[in-house]
């Protein structure tokens, strides 16, 4: 998820109030909250003050970074002392997560399906990336490379085959194609881009960030993206959850109130972004790390999904859940998740009413 310099998209969305359901919560009131969470750091500091520790990898999703640079504002006052850690890639941050290290991690969906897996208790509490794209593939302009099948025999470089990003792919290249995309041998990388400068590989899946510095030179085209192949699938065209936050189960039922507040704010970030574009990336192009300019913000945005959602879908729904029992299931054919999960609708929190 990280974004590189291209120009502003035009905004596709007037500025808008949020829905009833996505108007959480107001600040938290009354006693003090305790929890004998150890290393979860999931400690009360003072009255009303509950301490959450959040991971990332590595720092570059837009709500995150401008959740996290106005935290004194938006959290503090609701009764939270968040801290905001970044991780160089998401295996590093599974551990931590794991470790009890963080209590909340953002990351993309598979995610919640791989830990639960291994057998954590764990939900998807909020959505805060949407499928617009999605880890293209690119290849040279003048290559002959057109489809998904003409990737057989060619040099392809992916991001590793373990990584959230490409459990789509995995699952989607086998439903298009009927072939494994791990056949294709390809060369792993968190750098796929370097390979295909270097003309290493005929075609490379790379993230958003890597294909925009790639676009301006007009040597490279890309091939298709995830969300072309997923609407093929799924006829339909809205957009997918990508990716959002994921804690514990007994974490989100111990901490409903943090659950509503922080979606709350994360709707409103996501309204701040429709109202007023320059002012919200101001915001998160001070965001320290990684240093990201506010055309490299906005790039991200757009990857995200922001131009092409309303506020609301920060909120979970019954038609999110319904999405990836199809999904997890094409994964699990795919050999990404060692099977489905038996109740997909559990790993996916969507508050009453």
């Amino acid at each position: 998820m990280r974004a590189s310099r291209v120009a502003a998209s035009r905004d596709r969305f007037t500025p808008m109030h949020l829905s009833r359901r996505t108007l959480l919560g107001g600040a938290l009131a009354g006693a003090a909250v305790t929890l004998g969470a150890g290393l979860t750091g999931c400690s009360v500091l003072g009255l009303n003050r509950l301490h959450v520790n959040l991971g990332i990898a590595p720092g570059s999703q837009t709500l995150w970074r401008y959740i996290a640079q106005r935290k004194d504002e938006l959290l503090t006052p609701r009764g939270y002392d968040a801290t905001f850690h970044e991780y160089p890639d998401e295996v590093t941050l599974r551990s931590a997560f794991v470790g009890g290290q963080v209590d909340v991690i953002a990351s993309l969906v598979p995610t919640v399906a791989s830990l639960a897996a291994d057998g954590l208790d764990v939900q998807l509490f909020l959505a805060i990336a949407w499928l617009h794209e999605g880890y293209p593939f690119i290849t040279n302009a003048e290559t002959s490379i057109k489809t998904l099948q003409d990737l057989v025999g060619k040099r392809v470089a992916t991001y590793p085959l373990d990584h959230p990003g490409m459990g789509y792919w995995r699952a989607i290249y086998l439903a298009r194609t009927k072939l494994d995309l791990t056949a294709l041998n390809p060369v792993t990388s968190l750098s796929t881009d370097q390979l295909l400068l270097a003309k290493k590989v005929d075609a490379a899946c790379m993230a958003g960030a890597q294909w925009a510095a790639l676009q301006s030179n007009g040597q490279f085209r890309k091939m298709t993206d995830l969300e072309t192949e997923w609407q093929k699938i799924s006829g339909s065209q809205r957009l997918l959850v990508f990716g959002g936050y994921i804690a514990r189960r007994d974490f989100v039922q111990q901490h409903l109130q943090f659950v509503k507040d922080f979606s709350d704010v994360n709707g409103q970030a996501l309204q701040a972004y429709h109202a007023d574009r320059g002012s919200f990336l101001k915001v998160t192009a001070a965001y320290p790390s990684p240093k990201m300019s506010a055309a490299d913000n906005q790039a991200q945005a757009t990857y995200l999904g922001y131009d092409n959602v309303t506020p609301d879908r920060v909120i979970l729904t019954d038609s999110d859940a319904s999405d990836y029992q199809k999904l997890f299931s094409l994964m699990a054919e795919a050999n990404y998740l060692p099977k489905a999960p038996s109740n997909v609708a559990n790993l996916f929190y969507r508050p009453p009413g």
